[in-house]
């Protein structure tokens, strides 16, 4: 889960893994979140865009696969696909 404030703060909290907390910003179709620890993780969407606004993939094998193929994790029921910001690949 995911909860963004209007001070562009966040936490972050993620199946058992520990929550997390920063500041977020949109970088283009990416959200970046700068944790209070110092760690970077960028979220890209696994939909598709089309004026603004990202329409879900409905077979979400391929949306996984996609995501994985790039060294990231996919949040399913989430549409979109964590990314280590050292290894962030182009869609």
């Amino acid at each position: 889960m995911l909860e963004v404030r209007p001070d562009s703060t966040y936490t972050f909290k993620w199946g058992s893994r520990p929550k997390r907390t920063g500041t977020v910003a949109a970088q283009g179709n990416r959200v970046v979140l700068d944790d209070s620890s110092g760690s970077r993780v960028t979220l890209l969407p696994v939909g598709v865009y089309s004026k603004g606004i990202c329409q879900p993939v409905s077979d979400q094998a391929s949306v996984a696969q996609r995501c994985e193929a790039r060294g990231g994790v996919y949040f399913a029921g989430g549409d979109y696909c964590e990314v280590p910001a050292t290894g962030l690949r182009p869609r």
